[in-house]
């Protein structure tokens, strides 16, 4: 199994959740329910730890996807290796289904622009049936990084994701405003002379205009390594699957890869054998 092994600096105890998946040998309903269940309170278990170690200072940050042995999270979908996609299926319904329960238990799910344009994604829990004392699923709130605004207009009516919270510059959100959608709030964000977020920035700023306390990082994989090279991550949720994506697959991590990292309390769950 290929195990990526990432550090948290930002908190005392460092997690890691390693799931295998296969999207061809089914595991019993009840024995897949009972281990997404034993993922979940893990998570909740370390989010509360989080909340009540007197240094939270931002939201509860989950790093999660979906890798082949090879070490690859998606495929280029061109010859010249430019544009990529996340929809390609690396793993089972299994771990479709543990990624719906994981989004029913964060604040908000958070990705890049460029995986909101490429893939269009609803970033709603549509499978996990955890309900509130309202009877209603608990659903996050999609937050997108879109410094210019052009994927998000790219798009267009388009659109599947609903009620987003969109990180713009703040020229964008000027140039922009009122012509977005009426369920979209932006939010505009200072940029580097880089001209890159400062994530730390944007989660405190999630936190205290929005009140999110909990943040599920998807992707892509741009997003995913400005995360872990910050060393912006309290748990890290990574599903293994057996198969191979060869020179079509695009890497994980190269920052995080290799990074001599250590790792304490991790956690190893088979799911779909």
């Amino acid at each position: 199994t290929n195990v990526i092994l990432l550090r948290f600096l930002s908190f005392g105890s460092l997690l890691l959740i390693v799931v295998n998946a296969s999207a061809s040998t089914p595991r019993s309903s009840d024995l897949t329910l009972r281990t997404i269940k034993d993922i979940i309170h893990d998570i909740t278990c370390w989010k509360q730890e989080y909340e009540d170690s007197g240094e939270k200072e931002r939201p509860f940050v989950t790093l999660t996807f979906a890798q082949s042995l090879d070490g690859k999270i998606a495929l280029y979908l061109d010859d010249a290796c430019t544009q990529t996609s996340s929809n390609f299926p690396i793993s089972g319904k299994e771990s479709l289904l543990m990624t719906h329960a994981l989004r029913s238990i964060h604040d908000a799910i958070l990705i890049g622009g460029k995986t909101l344009s490429i893939d269009n994604p609803r970033l709603s829990n549509r499978l996990w049936g955890y309900l509130d004392d309202d009877d209603s699923i608990h659903q996050p709130r999609p937050v997108v990084l879109d410094t210019h605004l052009r994927h998000l207009e790219s798009l267009g009516e388009s659109r599947r994701a609903q009620n987003l919270i969109v990180c713009c510059s703040t020229e964008a959100a000027e140039r922009h405003s009122g012509n977005v959608g009426s369920d979209v709030t932006l939010l505009p964000v200072s940029l580097d002379d880089r001209g890159r977020f400062d994530l730390n920035s944007i989660l405190i700023k999630l936190q205290n205009e929005f009140g999110i306390q909990s943040v599920m990082v998807e992707g892509g994989s741009t997003i995913l390594s400005a995360f872990g090279a910050r060393s912006i991550v309290d748990c890290l949720c990574v599903t293994v699957s057996p198969k191979l994506l060869g020179q079509r697959g695009v890497p994980i991590i190269a920052s995080i890869a290799a990074s001599n990292y250590n790792l304490n309390r991790p956690r190893w769950f088979p799911l779909g054998y």
